[in-house]
Protein backbone atom coordinates (compact mmCIF):
# COMPACT_ATOMS: atom_id res chain seq x y z
CA UNK A 1 0.00 0.00 0.00
CA UNK A 2 1.16 3.43 -1.08
CA UNK A 3 2.73 5.87 2.19
CA UNK A 4 0.25 8.02 1.73
CA UNK A 5 -2.84 5.35 2.37
CA UNK A 6 -0.54 3.29 5.03
CA UNK A 7 -2.81 4.83 8.13
CA UNK A 8 -5.49 5.07 6.13
CA UNK A 9 -8.14 2.90 7.68
CA UNK A 10 -12.17 2.39 8.99
CA UNK A 11 -12.90 1.80 12.18
CA UNK A 12 -14.21 -1.35 12.96
CA UNK A 13 -17.43 0.08 14.30
CA UNK A 14 -18.03 2.02 11.23
CA UNK A 15 -19.97 1.27 8.14
CA UNK A 16 -18.06 0.38 4.57
CA UNK A 17 -20.18 3.72 3.20
CA UNK A 18 -19.63 6.07 6.43
CA UNK A 19 -16.83 8.77 6.93
CA UNK A 20 -13.24 7.78 6.45
CA UNK A 21 -11.32 8.04 9.49
CA UNK A 22 -7.54 7.91 10.58
CA UNK A 23 -6.94 5.91 12.92
CA UNK A 24 -4.13 3.57 14.57
CA UNK A 25 -3.07 0.56 13.50
CA UNK A 26 -4.88 -1.47 16.47
CA UNK A 27 -6.57 -4.99 16.24
CA UNK A 28 -9.79 -3.82 16.02
CA UNK A 29 -9.61 -1.96 12.84
CA UNK A 30 -10.37 -3.35 9.34
CA UNK A 31 -7.81 -2.00 6.43
CA UNK A 32 -9.77 0.41 3.70
CA UNK A 33 -8.15 -1.92 1.07
CA UNK A 34 -10.20 -4.83 2.23
CA UNK A 35 -13.67 -3.12 1.93
CA UNK A 36 -15.27 -0.51 -0.03
CA UNK A 37 -15.03 3.47 -0.15
CA UNK A 38 -18.11 5.11 -0.70
CA UNK A 39 -18.42 8.45 -3.44
CA UNK A 40 -17.78 10.88 -0.65
CA UNK A 41 -14.71 9.08 0.42
CA UNK A 42 -13.62 8.92 -3.04
CA UNK A 43 -14.01 12.47 -3.39
CA UNK A 44 -11.73 13.03 -0.72
CA UNK A 45 -8.96 11.08 -1.85
CA UNK A 46 -9.14 12.64 -5.27
CA UNK A 47 -9.67 15.98 -4.18
CA UNK A 48 -12.84 16.34 -6.55
CA UNK A 49 -17.05 16.69 -5.86
CA UNK A 50 -18.40 13.61 -5.00
CA UNK A 51 -21.26 14.40 -7.92
CA UNK A 52 -18.08 14.67 -10.34
CA UNK A 53 -17.67 10.96 -8.56
CA UNK A 54 -20.76 9.90 -9.28
CA UNK A 55 -21.10 11.39 -13.10
CA UNK A 56 -17.73 9.16 -13.97
CA UNK A 57 -18.79 5.90 -12.46
CA UNK A 58 -22.09 6.21 -14.68
CA UNK A 59 -20.32 6.50 -17.95
CA UNK A 60 -18.67 9.94 -18.36
CA UNK A 61 -14.57 10.55 -19.07
CA UNK A 62 -12.54 9.61 -17.49
CA UNK A 63 -14.29 6.57 -16.58
CA UNK A 64 -14.05 5.45 -12.32
CA UNK A 65 -14.21 1.89 -12.03
CA UNK A 66 -16.83 1.21 -9.72
CA UNK A 67 -18.79 -1.67 -8.25
CA UNK A 68 -22.46 -1.16 -8.13
CA UNK A 69 -24.60 -3.08 -4.98
CA UNK A 70 -27.96 -3.10 -6.22
CA UNK A 71 -30.41 -1.84 -9.00
CA UNK A 72 -31.53 1.71 -9.74
CA UNK A 73 -31.51 5.15 -8.20
CA UNK A 74 -31.67 2.90 -4.50
CA UNK A 75 -27.87 1.10 -5.89
CA UNK A 76 -25.05 1.35 -3.76
CA UNK A 77 -21.72 2.23 -5.66
CA UNK A 78 -18.65 1.07 -4.06
CA UNK A 79 -14.78 1.89 -4.82
CA UNK A 80 -12.23 -0.58 -4.30
CA UNK A 81 -9.09 1.82 -3.11
CA UNK A 82 -6.27 -0.31 -5.61
CA UNK A 83 -9.15 0.25 -8.31
CA UNK A 84 -8.79 3.91 -7.66
CA UNK A 85 -5.08 4.16 -7.16
CA UNK A 86 -4.84 2.61 -10.85
CA UNK A 87 -7.16 4.94 -12.06
CA UNK A 88 -5.05 8.01 -10.33
CA UNK A 89 -1.68 6.66 -11.92
CA UNK A 90 -3.39 6.04 -15.70
CA UNK A 91 -4.36 9.27 -15.91
CA UNK A 92 -1.15 10.72 -14.43
CA UNK A 93 0.46 8.34 -17.56
CA UNK A 94 -1.90 9.39 -19.75
CA UNK A 95 -0.93 13.32 -18.98
CA UNK A 96 2.61 12.22 -18.86
CA UNK A 97 2.57 11.32 -22.48
CA UNK A 98 0.33 13.80 -23.75
CA UNK A 99 2.86 16.96 -22.17
CA UNK A 100 5.76 14.81 -23.88
CA UNK A 101 4.34 14.54 -27.45
CA UNK A 102 3.33 18.20 -26.96
CA UNK A 103 7.24 19.45 -25.78
CA UNK A 104 6.01 19.81 -22.48
CA UNK A 105 7.87 17.98 -20.27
Amino acid sequence: MPTEYRDLRLSAGASRFHETHVVGATTGNVSVASSLLDAKQVARLLHVSESWVREHCNGKEPQLPAMKLGQGKTALVGFHLKDIEEFIQSQRDRARSRATTQGRW
